[in-house]
């Protein structure tokens, strides 16, 4: 809907090899031997947190450059910090908590230019977010928080996991992680704790049955951005064969129903009208007693987040 704006500079999933891929990987379970391609994984092995925080900051700049507006779009979970994680997973979950990468808001310079006129300047590794990221970063930033029902985002994370080839097990630590909607508001309720002054950022919370299946939201949106919604996307060319097979079956998985699309698929009803219970009577019949009562339990564990999300949304 975004991703060819001619008003944003686009990046997305700047965390992703560092997450899954580099020496302070975040990710705890074991992937299955063609998720990634190994092309990919050899190219990546050396990716820090560092790096690709440096990366994107050289993006931005060329993106504010080119007089376009910086749009980064990533899974909160690939860069929160482990701690944090591992204070909010359920009691009864044990988990391995990992070294937290410790990553500085370095002085960026213009890539084609060397100029640092318009840089950010060092920061401190300190930080108050619940994040692994900077707060000048964060706090530079208007801050979109896109959710979704757990009902449907819970089994269909599972269902690409699976096709994907991540070796997902409802017992492994990343479980808990992947079912859950804490992460998205804890960034919330910092940016809303850390929200002084009148040029602090305006944090946008989005509810994606809107996005999808609200008339006029998306209108309402790009005006809310400063951006022109005759440039947005209702259509486009599904992707082929050639390009999934060269992404790797876990990004093509959880992209499938993207990537086999030719525009905005909406739903045949909306989040409201759901009933979690015949949804998870569902699962179980889908996904036998085991998985459909672990992915039930999560759905139950994240409507608080949920509904909190919900209240505050953007409309």
């Amino acid at each position: 809907m975004l991703a060819k704006h001619p008003e944003l500079g686009y990046n997305d999933y700047a965390m992703h090899d560092a997450f899954f891929l580099g020496p302070e990987a975040l990710l705890c379970r074991t992937r299955g031997p063609d998720a990634v391609p190994q092309t990919r994984e050899d190219a990546k092995r050396g990716e820090t947190y560092q790096i690709a925080f440096d990366r994107l900051l050289d993006e931005v700049a060329l993106a504010e450059k080119k007089g376009k507006i910086p749009f980064v779009k990533e899974h909160v979970y690939f860069f929160m910090d482990p701690e944090i994680v591992a204070q909010n997973i359920p009691a009864d979950v044990t988990r391995t908590v990992k070294a937290c990468p410790v990553v500085v808001d370095r002085i960026v310079l213009s890539p084609s230019s060397g100029d640092s006129s318009n840089s950010r300047p060092l920061s401190p590794a300190a930080r108050t977010n619940p994040t692994v990221l900077p707060d000048s970063f964060l706090k530079s930033m208007t801050p979109l928080i896109l959710f979704r029902h757990p009902a449907l985002m819970i089994p269909s994370f599972y269902r690409a996991a699976q096709k994907g080839k991540l070796e997902l097990s409802i017992h492994d630590e990343d479980w808990p992680v992947n079912a859950s909607l804490r992460w998205l508001r804890l960034v919330y309720d910092w940016y809303v704790s850390n929200a002084t002054g009148k040029s602090a950022p305006s944090v946008l919370v989005i509810d994606s049955d809107d996005l999808i299946n609200s008339p006029g939201f998306a209108s309402r949106l790009c005006a809310r951005l400063g951006i022109d919604e005759q440039h947005l996307q209702s259509s486009w060319e599904p992707k082929t064969e050639a390009y999934k097979a060269e992404k790797g079956y876990m990004r093509s998985s959880f992209k499938s129903t993207l990537w086999d699309s030719t525009g905005i698929i909406r739903g045949k009803r909306r989040d409201h009208e759901i009933e979690i219970s015949v949804e998870q009577e569902k699962l179980r019949e889908e996904f036998g007693d085991e998985v459909g009562n672990s992915i039930a339990r999560y759905i139950d564990l994240a409507m608080e987040d949920y509904q909190y999300l919900r209240e505050r949304r953007f409309n």
